[in-house]
């Protein structure tokens, strides 16, 4: 079999694929409250990644980095908060894939992470260790946020735009860290197909 990357679209496909096999789907809930769980959840992995940084960073007085961390560790956070947001956007068909597109001037067809990291790369980013923890994680949690308001207001172009504010962000602070997002999403990806059902946890 060809070993080749996998799309964004193909990762959004499988990621579902393997989250309904594993019972996360398996809730009689309204969408809207299946999406609340699951944007909720998604800001669990974002803390996960905050956890890896308080851990293992020396932080200054005024809370910006100062020392080595678990790089591959903080990745994979990132990666987890894709996978959870790809399975959304399976599952409700969602055009977040042509709205990244649309953003960074790019064919939806051939959309790849890495194509999307190695086109964000040389923002502000680059220089990790001279940004503040609290607002680089806070580029991640606020499209969330205003994902959530967008679902209260029945906004379906902002939720829309704010998710792929989401894979482009994650995207530009993996390239700052030096880590591929292209490669640790098919790792994670692979790692779940062999999973417990709901990961031995209730929902």
């Amino acid at each position: 079999m060809e070993n080749r990357e996998m799309s964004l679209n193909e990762m959004i496909a499988v990621s579902n694929e393997i989250s309904k096999k594993n019972g996360f789907w398996d809730d009689n809930l309204q969408p809207k409250y299946y999406m609340a769980t699951k944007l909720a959840l998604i800001l669990t992995e974002v803390d996960e990644a905050r956890e890896i940084l308080e851990n293992d960073i020396l932080l200054r007085g005024d809370g910006e980095f100062d020392g080595e961390f678990d790089v591959q560790g903080f990745g994979e956070e990132l990666a987890d908060v894709l996978i959870r947001l790809f399975d959304l956007i399976g599952q409700y068909h969602l055009d977040v894939p042509d709205r990244v597109a649309k953003v960074l001037g790019l064919d939806t067809g051939g959309l790849y992470l890495g194509q999307i990291q190695n086109l964000v790369r040389g923002d502000p980013y680059e220089n990790f260790s001279e940004v503040c923890l609290d607002t680089w994680l806070m580029d991640i949690v606020s499209p969330i946020a205003k994902c959530v308001q967008a679902l209260r207001k029945e906004e379906d172009s902002v939720l829309i735009e704010n998710m792929a504010q989401i894979v482009i962000r994650i995207c530009l602070i993996a390239g700052g860290v030096g880590v591929n997002m292209q490669d640790l999403v098919e790792q994670k990806i692979e790692k779940n197909r062999s999973r417990p059902y709901k990961h031995g946890r209730s929902f």
